[in-house]
């Protein structure tokens, strides 16, 4: 699936994982320490997610929560001579609604406006 970024860019979509935010909370509320544990297990994971800070909902000030799914994606991009080498990002991110468009809209409607050269780093399509 090929994704076009704000800056022209095109980024293809190469693997995608969504997730109840909270999947795996046996009991209790979410709140901030939960929160603050869901992303610090997504920063320190080996492929190292660029999270896009989520938008908490704040009704109860005691008990701040998540959006409803945890989406977590791979993208990457070609070099432009079409050598084997170009650049990939591991974008995490948050959002209530999973269901009204195709997630690859989703994923594209959150990542459009990412700073690529900025957060991407190089990898070689035959060493890595």
């Amino acid at each position: 699936m090929k994704i076009t970024m704000s800056d022209g860019r095109t980024v293809t979509l190469h693997w995608i994982d969504v997730q109840g935010s909270y999947f795996g909370q046996m009991e209790g509320r979410p709140g901030e320490i939960t929160n603050n544990f869901i992303l610090e297990r997504l920063r320190a994971e080996p492929s190292s997610f660029h999270i896009i800070e989520p938008t908490l909902d704040l009704s109860d000030p005691e008990y701040p929560e998540l959006p409803k799914y945890q989406v977590r994606c791979t993208l990457s991009c070609r070099g432009s001579d079409g050598d084997a080498w170009g650049t990939r990002l591991n974008v995490a991110f948050f959002c209530d609604d999973v269901s009204s468009q195709p997630i690859p809209k989703t994923v594209e409607e959150a990542v459009q406006d990412l700073d690529w050269d900025q957060l991407a780093s190089e990898f070689d399509l035959w060493g890595d």
